[in-house]
């Protein structure tokens, strides 16, 4: 029988040029979710089926921190930054 091991200890988030840091607790502290299905399929009259890719590729990625992390006051910054001055960070 073969075990496959996993560590977030061996996992870096970097944000921009920013490594994050002061991460929550849980197997689910980073999560890269599709924006939009990867394929759609369509079935004929006949049952012929035909599937397309989409060419959108962005994602939602919510990372989840410990709310005395450093990285928040960062992150803050820049949210704000992009909120007050539309400069896309």
């Amino acid at each position: 029988m073969a075990f496959n091991n996993q560590s977030f200890k061996h996992v870096d988030v970097i944000y921009g040029v920013e490594d994050l840091e002061g991460f929550g607790e849980g197997d689910d502290v980073v999560t890269i979710t599709p924006n939009t299905e990867q394929f759609t399929q369509v079935v004929g009259a006949k049952g012929d089926v035909a599937r397309s890719q989409t060419s959108d590729n962005s994602c939602l990625v919510k990372v989840k921190l410990l709310e005395t992390s450093k990285s928040n006051k960062v992150l803050m910054a820049l949210y704000n930054l992009d909120r007050e001055t539309g400069a896309n960070v």
